[in-house]
């Protein structure tokens, strides 16, 4: 199933001001902020996008983004920001009104590693309303997704989606907040090729191995 079959209706004008260190409990703190023209999107090498994604800022252009200490790597927008997490990566918009977390959340199985990262939202957002898990794939791995809303201290909603994929007790989520009035078409943008385009890695192997 995917994300847009499910996404909440309703435009209610909320603007997203992502609070920090959400999920920063299952991933670490950014170790730093980086471009993909600089770094390719690796978080160990030092590749640089081929000369036509270098040439398109639209954000259709697709890059590798790997995360050898998370052990996964993803499809991402040129347009989107990164940052370096202890095991993972950050994605965001320029304008903010998109924040992808893409981490590795241990070796718990499919059930308790997407209830740990319910839990850590939960712990930064009290007030969380979230639908019952369903069936979902991230990249070609099983997995389970949640989305719902959280209201922040000063009273608005974000919306969020919660994915996670499973591979031999080994799990990752995907977690993203968004405005609560983001478009599908912007979804489809900027969020869907991160799930559609999630691989695991070996230590020391490419993604493509």
């Amino acid at each position: 199933m995917r994300l847009l079959d499910r996404w909440p209706k309703g435009r209610e004008g909320f603007v997203l001001a992502l609070a920090a260190g959400v999920i920063a409990a299952l991933l670490g703190a950014a170790a730093a902020v980086y471009t993909w023209g600089e770094s390719g999107g690796d978080d160990e090498s030092s590749a640089t996008p081929t000369a036509e994604s270098t040439a398109t800022r639209s954000g259709d252009a697709l890059i590798p983004v790997v995360s050898r200490a998370g052990g996964f790597s993803v499809t991402a927008p040129e347009a989107l920001v990164g940052d370096k997490l202890a095991k993972g990566v950050k994605l965001s918009t320029q304008s903010g009104d998109i924040v992808i977390t893409v981490g590795a959340t241990g070796r718990k199985g499919l059930a308790a590693g997407h209830a740990t990262t319910l839990e850590a939202i939960r712990a930064t957002f009290p007030k969380m309303r979230v639908e019952k898990p369903v069936a979902a794939e991230l990249g070609s791995l099983e997995g389970r997704r949640s989305i719902g809303v959280v209201r922040r201290a000063r009273g608005d909603d974000v919306v969020f989606s919660v994915t996670t994929g499973v591979l031999q007790r080994r799990t990752w989520s995907v977690v993203m907040f968004a405005s609560r009035d983001i478009s599908p078409e912007r979804i489809e943008k900027f969020y869907q090729p991160v799930l559609d385009g999630f691989q695991p890695i070996r230590a020391g192997a490419t993604p493509q191995d």
